[in-house]
């Protein structure tokens, strides 16, 4: 690429063509003066580029692209989450859907209050000693099975 006459100077001296500057890193000529003009690449003579400031320009191009490039995906990210915590709101709204930790704690609260009421049932029923006690492990086994079946339910 570089002319045999630059061998042993400074990469930052060694000038070379358009054409040798844009196939040094891959790109058209047309793409080459795009970089110019953006900015990010140096010309300091017409037509003339050295190797280094292509190099580096385009080094500097590459980094800030692939800023850009992770920018965007981080917020398409955050609009996509965005959109479905609308969706679930507007679910919620227009379905009656209601949050499973509310439920879940309804649920827990209706057992408790009735857990209360069965446990107070053999006194209530009976004043036969043997009675209440059979109707006390009647009303453990069921306690029990709510219990168990509760027990599943994510808290």
């Amino acid at each position: 690429m570089p002319e045999s006459n630059n061998s042993g100077r400074a990469l930052g001296t060694i000038q070379i063509s358009a054409a040798q500057a844009a196939q040094l890193i891959g790109v058209s000529t047309r793409r080459l003066q795009q970089l110019v003009a953006d900015g990010w690449i140096e010309r300091p003579n017409r037509g003339k580029y050295t190797f280094a400031a292509v190099i580096q320009g385009y080094l500097k191009f590459l980094k800030d692209d692939e800023h850009h490039t992770s920018k965007s995906a981080e917020e398409r990210r955050v609009r996509l989450a965005r959109a479905e915590e609308i969706e679930l709101r507007n679910a919620r709204q227009e379905l009656g859907l209601v949050p499973r930790d509310e439920v879940v704690a309804y649920t827990r609260r209706v057992a408790s209050a009735m857990f209360d009421r069965l446990d107070a049932l053999p006194a209530r029923l009976t004043l036969d000693v043997d009675g209440r006690r059979r109707l006390k492990v009647a009303v453990a086994d069921i306690r029990s099975e709510i219990e168990r079946r509760l027990a599943i339910m994510p808290s």
